[in-house]
């Protein structure tokens, strides 16, 4: 395994490693931001905390580093999809 500037990159030179990763990363995010809110009272705010969340943690915690990655395959791309649309929905 390669890390460049904090990325992983296995042997091969894929990104599968790598997307992995940040689909880790980016449930765990998921998870946090919702128990963020469920925690705290928002009431008719909840919504707009969870977006103001996703575009400020989710996206940037997916997407770090993003100018680096090559050979994304269309599965790669379909789960970090996935993973947004769980935050989306």
């Amino acid at each position: 395994k390669i890390i460049y500037i904090g990325d992983g990159f296995n042997r091969k030179g894929s990104n599968k490693d790598l997307i992995n990763d940040r689909i880790t990363k980016g449930i765990r995010c998921l998870r946090n931001t919702i128990a963020e809110c469920t925690d705290t009272t928002l009431g008719q705010y909840a919504i707009e905390s969870l977006m103001l969340l996703y575009k400020t943690v989710f996206v940037k915690t997916i997407l770090f580093n993003c100018g680096a990655w090559c050979n994304l395959t269309k599965q790669n791309i379909e789960s970090l999809q996935v993973l947004q649309m769980k935050y989306l929905i």
